[in-house]
Formats: structure tokens, C-alpha cells, sequence
């Protein structure tokens, strides 16, 4: 028995042994995967709030309480719950004086700083893609003080040094031909500075109109995948900043632009308009608008309402008289060794009655992302509905919709037969807008589709643009184009025209602007038209004997119907125009294989202080386009000898460029030294007919990033570690009861 009872103890110790064994390994087991788990959620919870502190340069003290807020404010939630600081507000007043073909616009920015602190405002604003900014002024009270031309580094030092000494600064540099930033340094608590901006542009004339356009606010850029950093909410829940970092965008810290649904910033523009010739109409498509006649051809405009709200490009168009619309005008301005020509020429739309009727393959590529949503892709989905319905039955097409992937609607283009017409528009109203704006691959998919030779090769393209690598966009456009046509279609309230102008031009096409569904049907109407017959070719200038002029843009564009030719020219004073040769300026082109020429006369010209800054501008981006072609490290010696032109260039004309900033300095430092300095983004208003959630929360899909699914695995993970250590406590606990 004894033995038998030394068994059964011995078997039970063992058992226990087992036991106590297993449960020690459970513990363990337990405990490194809390222990990890807890680590992993720590470590993907921390980089995300390290990036949202990382992009939020606001570091305001608390100041106010939301009860205090009686107006729409951009605040900045501070580390004492419940508290808030304002940022700085802004209003802009606009002011346009148009002669003829060119428009010079002054633009003041006010900004008040409405809080307690000492503030550094940082704006990133739009302007019109074409705009030469060549003057900047900081007003400070009664004090004025000039903005000096400096190469972009030596700008930047020259503003980092008044900042630090607590001196009042101002720097506008350019982002992209079509976006500034700007930073003003050392507002006072209370304090209203104002910043003067101008520029020169030309009008653009299309379809018997004049027109001019004034972007107001911006559509958050997209950055394309493979970006390495996260996007964040830096202030209130009605508000967010889009800040990324991409091996393709290297400066998307730069071009990322917040945006408020409440920051109204205030706008007025007036507008003194001498076109030259008697009106037909003014009007405005998107704006309410008052106009007073002064004499024939002289007007004054202004927006109706004073301080309306930035939220949507603002355009004005004029329309000559029947008949009296000039064919050809040339404006000079007079230097010392050279003359500056701009000249603006109207072939006639039809050279002959034979025209040929073309036969089209067409693919449409529809932008459906999520900074399409709302009304942005109601009209793109209009706007295909129609082209599809103007479609003739010998016509080819296909449809490629795409947003972070992309979607072809058939395997090759089909004939336009009712069947598959019927298909397609049932395909353009199941389109839904939501996910990231990867074109690329887009793009790519429509110059690689296959193609008959028979047929004209035109993509049509309806976007909102709201890309931030166009560099690259560009040169797939440009090396993939072959015998095919881009046409571009602007959509929504603030697209990026910069982007849809370029590609266009690359793309050997036009841009189209479409602001509201009401207008689908007249502008696609002029774009058909503009497909539909044939191309002005192979444009050419011939200068009177003796005379050496720069042309730019070097390569003049196809022109589509309804179109000018429009180019700028610098002559050297030394070669003067005589009365022995001819004077007149000869210009030849072919339509449908029909020769066409045109003289004009270099003698009969008016007089405009303007034009030299336009040549330079137009010298300066045809380089940029020259310095985008050379990618790889064997072109670096190029590229900096491209630079350095470009440099010259700018400052001779004082002209912001890539390479060259505007700053201005006061000589009085206004901050006390022990007084800190606060960073404040000013925000752009959400564009008009966006939808607030998708833009201010939608940031996470619309830039393909893992940002919000690791915050989500990181809280999931803790939760879970959590867990698991609360329930072996309870079972733990529970064991030993039971013992």
C-alpha cells in the first residue's frame, strides 16, 4: 500500500509539475505578446502623433474658449483642454486694369493677427498659371516698403535673419507656376499687415470671347503612392492640413494647403477694362458682377456683394461687337538695346469648302477620386454623357475611368453603334468618386491602346487636376503621345489649371474650363467643334531682312478653331526697321492641306510698358519645360547651366521664378527679443460644391497612404494587449480561489 500510495503522490506531483509548468509557459507566452503588442501599438500610435506634431507648426497658446468664437475662425486647439488660439484671417482685394490684350493685377493680401501672440503667417496661394509676378510690397501703417528680386537662398537667409531679429518681413516664392507661398514675419497681437502683390498676364481669346480668370483657393493636391509621410488634422474638426513628403514630390510640404469649411477669406475685385473696341457683353459665369460704360470700349467692373468668399475661381469675359473684332494687334514696349513685341494673329477658321470629315478614335479618361466628389463629378459625368451622345457611328471609343487604380470600359475601342453607346453611358452613371488620383497609369493605358491608322488618335481627358507631381505627368505625356491629341477638360470650381493648361500643350491639344453643370453643354459644344475640323499646321514666322528676333515660345502650337496665335518677341534695337526692305512681319500655316499666310506690319503698333516682363516669362518656362527632359545624372551640368539662365533671366526683369523670390525687410525690429514667435498656416476655404467630409477627412484614401490603418491596428493592438492581460489576472486570480 505504501507503495502504492508513494505512486499516487508521486504521479499527482508530477501532474502538478505539469501543470504549473504549462501554466508558467501560458504566462509567458502571455506576456511576450502583451509585451510586443503593446510596443507595436505604442510605437504606430507614436509615429502618427509624431507626424501630426511633426506637420503642425502651430504651437499657439491657449487663448479662448469656442464660446468666445463669434464669427468663422481657423483656431488652434492648445495643449489645455477646452482652449483655442486664432489664426491670422485674411482678405484680399483684387484690383485688374486690362489694355487691349494684356492685364497687369494688383492683388493685397491684409493679415490680422487676432490673437495674443506674436505670429509667423505662412499662406500657400493660387494665381493664374500665366501670371509674371514682378513686384511686392510690405505695408506696415503708413510705412511702405519695396520687395528687392534675390536669388531663392539668398532671399530665404535674408528672411530668416529679419525673422529672427524681430524685424517685420515678407517672401514670396513660387511653388508652381500657378501657386505662391507666402510668409510674413513678426505680426504683432492685434496687429494688420499687408502685403501687395502684382503681376502681368495675357488675356486669353477663344470662340469670339475675351476672358480672364482669378483663381481664389485651392483643391488639395493629391501626392502619388509610395509617399513616406502621413497626412493629420492640425486643427479643429472642420478643418485640416494636407502635408505629405513623396520621393516623386519633393516639395509637398510646400504646395500642401490647409483648408477651413468655416475661413471665409474675404474678396473684392474691381476691374478698370479698356478693351480697344466696342463690347457686345460682360459677363460673369460664377459671380454676380456690376458694370459701368465710362466711354466706347471702356468699362469698370466689380463683384456685386463686397467680401464674398474665396471659394471659387473667379472669370469675367467680354465679347466685341460684330465685326469689329481686330484681326491682328501688336503691342511694344521700347527699351534701351531692345524692343519688346507682343503679337496676337487670327487665322480664319475655314480656308476652303472641301472640308475633310474626320474620322475620330476617341478615349475618354474620367477622373472619379475623391476630390471629385460632389459637384465636381456630376459635372465630369455630364460632360461624358454628351460627348458620347456626339459620337458619329463610323467613330471609334473606349472609356478609362480611374482613381487609385484604373478601370477601361472595354478591352479595345469599339464602334460608336447604339449597342455600344447604350453600354457606355450606363457604365459613366454607375461612376462614383471616392479613392486616390493616380493618372499615370491612366494616361498610359490610353496612348497604349491600340490604333488604326485610319483614324484620329484624341483623348479627352476631365479632371480636376489636383495632382501634385506634375513633373512627372508630364513627360509620360510627353514621351507616350505619338500620333495622338490631349485634350484637357477642366473640372470644378478651383482646378489646377497649371497642370491642365501644360498637359494640353504637351499633348498637342486645348484646355477646357468647366465651372458648373449648367455649362456643359456650350463649352463640350466648343470642344466638339474643335475636334471636329481640322488642325491650323505647321505655323512658321519670317522676320524682315535683317532682323534677328527671340521667339517665345520657340515651337508655335497647332491651332484649333476659334483660336489666335499669340506669341512674344524680343528685336535688337542695333538691326532698326528701314524703309528699303518690307516691314511686315509674315506668318504661313497649312489647314486641311490648304495653304494659309498673313502679313503684319511691325511699324503699326502700340505702346505697352508690360511686354518685356511677358517675353521673360514666357523664355522662363519654356527652359523649365527644357530643364524637365534631362532626369538622369549625366544632364546635371546641363540642368545647373539651364538654372543659372533662368536666374539671370528673372533677375534682369525682376521676376519670381523657381530659382528667385520677392523680400521685403522693415529696418525697425518690432518684437521685443524675450518675446517667443508662433507659426500659423492660413487656410484656403474649401472650394464651392466640394463636400466637406471628403476634403477635410478624406485626406487618408485621397493620398494612399497607411496613415489611418495604423493608428487603427496601433489602438486594435493595445486594446487587445489590454485584454489579455486583464483576462489572465481574472483567470489567474480565479485559480487560485478555486485552489
Amino acid at each position: 500500500m505504501k507503495n502504492k500510495d508513494m505512486f499516487l503522490i508521486d504521479d499527482g506531483e508530477e501532474d502538478n509539475n505539469n501543470q504549473s509548468w504549462l501554466c508558467s509557459f501560458e504566462e509567458v507566452v502571455i506576456n511576450i505578446f502583451t509585451s510586443v503588442g503593446f510596443i507595436i501599438a505604442l510605437v504606430l500610435i507614436a509615429v502618427n502623433v509624431e507626424a501630426a506634431t511633426t506637420n503642425n507648426e502651430i504651437l499657439l497658446n491657449d487663448q479662448i474658449t469656442l464660446s468666445d468664437v463669434h464669427r468663422g475662425s481657423l483656431l488652434f486647439k492648445s495643449d489645455n483642454n477646452g482652449r483655442y488660439s486664432l489664426a491670422p484671417t485674411l482678405k484680399t482685394d483684387v484690383s485688374m486694369k486690362v489694355s487691349g490684350m494684356i492685364v497687369r493685377t494688383s492683388l493685397k493680401q491684409y493679415f490680422k493677427n487676432d490673437s495674443t501672440e506674436w505670429l509667423e503667417g505662412i499662406y500657400v496661394f493660387p494665381l493664374p498659371e500665366s501670371a509674371a509676378v514682378d513686384h511686392m510690397k510690405l505695408r506696415i501703417g503708413e510705412r511702405s516698403i519695396e520687395g528687392q528680386i534675390k536669388e531663392r537662398a539668398e532671399a530665404n537667409r535674408i528672411y530668416s535673419v529679419a525673422k529672427k531679429q524681430g524685424k517685420k518681413a515678407a517672401l514670396i516664392s513660387q511653388q508652381r507656376p500657378n501657386l505662391f507661398t507666402n510668409k510674413i514675419a513678426n505680426i504683432g497681437p492685434g496687429e494688420q499687415v499687408v502685403v501687395e502683390i502684382e503681376y502681368q498676364q495675357v488675356l486669353k481669346y477663344d470662340n469670339g470671347q475675351f476672358k480672364i480668370r482669378f483663381p481664389t483657393t485651392i483643391t488639395p493636391r493629391y501626392i502619388p503612392k509610395n509617399s513616406t509621410a502621413l497626412t493629420s488634422n492640425i486643427e479643429m474638426s472642420k478643418s485640416s492640413t494636407f502635408v505629405f513628403e513623396s520621393p516623386k514630390v519633393l516639395d509637398a510640404p510646400k504646395i500642401s494647403a490647409s483648408a477651413n469649411v468655416d475661413q471665409l477669406n474675404a474678396l473684392n475685385i474691381d476691374i478698370a477694362l479698356n478693351a480697344g473696341f466696342p463690347v457686345k457683353e460682360i459677363s460673369s459665369r460664377y459671380h454676380k458682377i456690376k458694370s459701368i460704360m465710362h466711354l466706347e470700349g471702356r468699362y469698370t467692373v466689380s463683384l456685386l456683394n463686397k467680401d464674398i468668399p474665396s471659394d471659387r475661381d473667379f472669370e469675367l469675359l467680354w465679347q466685341p461687337e460684330l465685326g469689329s473684332m481686330p484681326q491682328a494687334a501688336l503691342f511694344t514696349q521700347t527699351d534701351v538695346d531692345e524692343d519688346y513685341h507682343l503679337i496676337m494673329l487670327m487665322p480664319p477658321n475655314e480656308i476652303s469648302n472641301n472640308n475633310q470629315v474626320l474620322a475620330r478614335d476617341v478615349t475618354y479618361v474620367i477622373d472619379t477620386s475623391g476630390s471629385m466628389y460632389g459637384e465636381s463629378i456630376r459635372q465630369a459625368k455630364a460632360a461624358l454623357q454628351l460627348a458620347i451622345s456626339r459620337l458619329r457611328t463610323f467613330d471609334k471609343f473606349n472609356i478609362i475611368e480611374f482613381n487609385s487604380t484604373s478601370n477601361v470600359l472595354f478591352s479595345d475601342s469599339r464602334l460608336a453603334s447604339s449597342k455600344n453607346t447604350f453600354i457606355a453611358k450606363n457604365f459613366v452613371s454607375r461612376l462614383k468618386a471616392d479613392g486616390g488620383t493616380e493618372m499615370k497609369p491612366a494616361l498610359l493605358a490610353a496612348f497604349n491602346a491600340k490604333s488604326d491608322n485610319e483614324y484620329i488618335r484624341q483623348i479627352i481627358f476631365l479632371t480636376d487636376g489636383s495632382v501634385a507631381n506634375e513633373a512627372e505627368l508630364f513627360s509620360v505625356i510627353k514621351s507616350n503621345l505619338a500620333n495622338s491629341r490631349l485634350f484637357t477638360v477642366a473640372i470644378g470650381p478651383s482646378p489646377n489649371s497649371h497642370f491642365m493648361t501644360k498637359a494640353a500643350t504637351f499633348g498637342r491639344g486645348t484646355y477646357t474650363y468647366i465651372g458648373k453643370v449648367t455649362e456643359v453643354k456650350q463649352k463640350m459644344s466648343e470642344l466638339f467643334s474643335k475636334l471636329e475640323k481640322p488642325v491650323m499646321q505647321n505655323l512658321s514666322i519670317k522676320w524682315p531682312k535683317d532682323i534677328v528676333a527671340e521667339i517665345w515660345p520657340k515651337r508655335l502650337p497647332d491651332l484649333y478653331v476659334g483660336e489666335p496665335l499669340i506669341f512674344t518677341a524680343k528685336v535688337n534695337k542695333h538691326k532698326k526697321l528701314n524703309n528699303q526692305h518690307s516691314n511686315n512681319l509674315l506668318i504661313t500655316g497649312k489647314r486641311n492641306q490648304q495653304a494659309w499666310k498673313a502679313e503684319l506690319a511691325l511699324n503699326n503698333s502700340q505702346e505697352n510698358s508690360g511686354v518685356a516682363v511677358l517675353w521673360a516669362r514666357n523664355k522662363i518656362a519654356s527652359i523649365m519645360d527644357t530643364i524637365r527632359e534631362f532626369r538622369d545624372n549625366s544632364t546635371v551640368d546641363i540642368v545647373k547651366d539651364l538654372k543659372q539662365k533662368i536666374i539671370k533671366i528673372a533677375l534682369a526683369h525682376h521676376l519670381v521664378s523657381n530659382y528667385t523670390s520677392l523680400v521685403a525687410v522693415d529696418t525697425t525690429a518690432t518684437r521685443p527679443i524675450f518675446e517667443g514667435l508662433k507659426v500659423a498656416t492660413v487656410a484656403n476655404s474649401v472650394p464651392r460644391g466640394a463636400v466637406t467630409k471628403r476634403i477635410l477627412q478624406g485626406s487618408y484614401a485621397q493620398t494612399a497612404t497607411s496613415a489611418q490603418l495604423h493608428l487603427i491596428i496601433g489602438v486594435m493592438l493595445l486594446l487587445l494587449s489590454i485584454f489579455l492581460v486583464v483576462r489572465h489576472t481574472v483567470v489567474s486570480f480565479r485559480d487560485r480561489v478555486a485552489l
